[in-house]
């Protein structure tokens, strides 16, 4: 099998999710143990104000992130003023000094900083600027959310997980959708293998710690396949129980869906009473069943929860491995009647497509664009898929042009 790699999200030029610049020891001991708390590196933290913060910041690309300390600057309004002449557009800036002025406030927010925090600041004060830029961000792109498509099994081994795979390879290179495949089983799932990744780091953390879900989450948490597609999934030590944050629930996918335009979500049906909010706010979920009698009882008794939740209209039935054991299968028109619901996609079952996926760590659909399980996977995100609107143009949280950086040739 091809080695594993790690790949980041970050696009080139590669930016960091976090800088500060502390004017004093108390202060860089805050902002320490906010870094610690958020999976930062303590590294990020630089010993001085504004005015290092500019000699640094001139000759790279400027984090996503920056906390910087004004305490020194004789006029704070003008340095950050010069400041943003060496930011990238896009950097979130929270500035901390001395003044507890409201007039300095509304001038250094006008300028384009997104909060301003008196000195001492405490870690408590610092999470709660963060939060409310993340909440800030996903409201300014929130007019275009993106879309969830929940992918369930009705048993094990009916390959929910190849459905849920190839159905974001499509969305995300056939339709050209940033796209985040999400696998929520974190000790068994399967979707890092098929696509020979590790996975990364921070799923666990966030799903046990409401608090920690923000749009810098996903930095540190998703593994990127490809420029369009990037996988979220953990890989759990057996004898670490886990036990989820309710309120994770709710926060997990606001960020996802204000960063990408499709998130596709393989969801245990263990776990299904779990991620009902999900469920609720998903714009299409996908059962997944062999044709067996087993897989008929539970397919109706999913498609009856997900109605209960309000997901009627976006359900979909895929019949999967049809053949495998042709004596003890109903046939989908049979299945359909007795079940409720239309078969959207009848896949068969095709063993050396599936091994060669296994083997080669892609998607059935990279290597056989052409085979039954790829055409009925088509037609089935075309049903799914909104009609194509045109994009938004990007808002940028540094309210500057983008311009030629200080020091730059």
């Amino acid at each position: 099998m091809v080695l594993r790699a790690l790949k980041s999200l970050r696009a080139e030029p590669e930016r960091a999710p976090f800088m500060a610049f502390a004017g004093d020891e108390v202060t860089r001991a805050i902002l320490a143990k906010l870094a610690q708390e958020r999976g930062w590196s303590e590294q990020s933290i630089r010993d001085g104000g504004i005015d290092l913060a500019m000699d640094t910041l001139a000759g790279m690309a400027t984090p996503r992130q920056l906390i910087v300390d004004l305490s020194g600057a004789d006029d704070p309004l003008a340095a950050v003023g010069a400041l943003s002449n060496v930011c990238d557009a896009g950097t979130q800036v929270i500035a901390l000094g001395r003044q507890n002025d409201v007039n300095l406030y509304r001038g250094l927010v006008a300028l384009g900083i997104e909060d301003y925090l008196p000195k001492p600041v405490s870690p408590e004060a610092l999470t709660q600027a963060l939060e409310r830029i993340a909440r800030a961000r996903a409201a300014d792109d929130g007019e275009k959310e993106g879309q969830m498509i929940c992918v369930i099994g009705a048993r094990g081994g009916v390959g929910a997980s190849t459905v849920a795979l190839n159905a974001a390879w499509i969305m995300a290179h056939e339709h050209a959708k940033k796209t985040a495949l999400v696998d929520l089983d974190i000790y068994f799932g399967s979707l890092s293998l098929a696509l020979d990744l590790e996975p990364g780091r921070g799923f666990r953390e966030a799903l046990e710690h409401a608090d920690r879900i923000d749009g810098l989450f996903i930095e540190r948490a998703m593994v990127r396949h490809s420029e369009n597609l990037s996988l979220l999934s953990a890989e759990e030590e057996l004898t670490r129980g886990v036990v989820i944050d309710g309120d994770a629930v709710d926060h997990l996918f606001e960020p996802l869906r204000s960063t990408f335009d499709s998130v596709v979500i393989e969801i245990p049906r263990s776990d299904l009473a779990l991620y009902k909010p999900v469920i609720a706010d998903a714009a299409a979920t996908i059962i997944v069943s062999d044709a067996s009698l087993a897989g008929l009882r539970d397919t109706a008794r999913l498609a009856e929860f997900v109605k209960e939740l309000g997901g009627e209209d976006g359900l979909r039935l895929v019949l999967n491995r049809l053949g495998l054991l042709p004596k003890a299968e109903l046939r989908p028109a049979d299945f359909a009647r007795e079940s409720g619901l239309q078969v959207a996609a009848a896949v068969p079952f095709l063993p050396k497509i599936a091994a060669e996926s296994m083997v080669a760590g892609k998607p059935a659909v990279v290597l056989k664009k052409r085979c039954k399980l790829a055409t009925a996977l088509y037609a089935v995100c075309e049903s799914i898929l909104p009609p194509e609107d045109e994009e938004a143009e990007p808002v940028s949280f540094w309210r500057r042009k983008p311009g030629k950086k200080r020091g730059a040739a």
